[in-house]
């Protein structure tokens, strides 16, 4: 699932959350991939708990060029991101939906 934002607002993280869950629902083995912008812990938190496995955080050069590539977050924003996603037990991706870590 993607969007084309900054991040989710909390009904938007509610409404993804209830699609995970129906997803996970319908196809149990399907692994669910999310690239939706930042994230606190506590919407990871209850992405994961929908059955989300994997966040794409779009972190995909060094501090130094970032600001070259993009401008709707910053390098600081994305790390916090992958923390926070982290801490939640999710899994992280970026750009071609390569695994981290």
């Amino acid at each position: 699932m993607v969007c084309s934002r900054r991040g989710p607002a909390a009904g938007e993280v509610a409404h993804l959350a209830a699609v995970c869950d129906r997803i996970r629902g319908e196809f149990p083995n399907l692994e669910l991939c999310l690239s939706i912008g930042l994230l606190e812990r506590e919407p990871a938190e209850q992405l994961k708990s929908a059955g989300a496995g994997w966040i794409n955080h779009n972190l995909n050069m060094s501090r130094r060029f970032d600001p070259k590539i993009c401008s709707t977050q910053s390098w600081d924003d994305g790390v916090r991101t992958i923390e926070n996603v982290r801490a939640a037990g999710l899994g992280t991706l970026r750009g071609r939906n390569y695994r981290d870590g």
